[in-house]
């Protein structure tokens, strides 16, 4: 609950300080994209490539210099889930329709520098890695309930220029979790203990979106 809360804070105070910096002829970056979504746990052991839901996002960020920044995403993500188990034929095999969401803060590495209004088509791959938070709905013995846990997010994507301003985007991302319950299959699930396969639930997403860019003309090398 306090990690939730202290990124809610972090995003308000991040949304005040953008129109200051925006009007000292910073460069931000906002963006909204849409894509498929996946899971990987006690019903998904091994398929890091098995997207089957929707997911979309909306964000934030703000540029140190052409190659660093930070982004904030706002994310919403569905995911389901099916499989067996031998050994614990009791244990729920399927879930579907869950939706989490999510907010995070995300050190973000640009590997190639975009020169202030070159004429050329640019495009950059990038990295990044951070720490959220997400709330999801927890199967417990009487019934189900909102949970807030922290989220640790890493990716990558590529950037494609279209006219200075707009570019489009398209990003992979996995995000480790600090649960094994996303599917309702873990220690403690109703009251039982149930062999834990997966110590901790991973989802990922992968997106395409649009980006526009506030160019400042007082950042020679931007």
């Amino acid at each position: 609950m306090k990690l939730i809360f202290n990124c809610y804070s972090l995003l308000l105070l991040f949304f005040v300080w953008v129109p200051s910096q925006v009007l000292k002829g910073q460069s931000w970056e906002f963006g909204a994209s849409l894509g498929t979504s996946g899971y990987m746990g006690d019903l998904n052991q091994d398929k890091f490539y098995k997207f089957n839901s929707l997911s979309g996002s909306a964000g934030a960020k703000y540029n140190f210099n052409p190659t660093w920044g930070i982004r904030t995403n706002l994310s919403i993500v569905g995911i389901n889930g099916k499989g067996y188990h031998d050994t614990e034929p009791d244990m729920p095999s399927s879930f579907k329709n869950k939706v989490i969401k999510e907010l995070v803060f995300l050190p973000e590495f640009n590997f190639f520098k975009k020169k202030l209004y070159q004429t050329k088509r640019f495009y950059t791959p990038y990295v990044f890695a951070g720490l959220g938070g997400m709330i999801y709905q927890q199967k417990t013995s009487q019934g189900y309930a909102s949970s807030m846990k922290p989220v640790y997010p890493f990716g990558a994507g590529f950037k494609y220029d279209l006219n200075g301003n707009f570019a489009l985007d398209s990003h992979l991302t996995y995000r480790f979790t600090g649960t094994d319950m996303l599917d309702d299959n873990g220690d403690g699930w109703d009251g039982n203990v149930f062999e834990n396969i997966n110590a901790s639930d991973v989802y990922m997403t992968f997106q395409v979106g649009i980006i526009y860019t506030i160019l400042s003309k007082n950042c020679p090398t931007w």
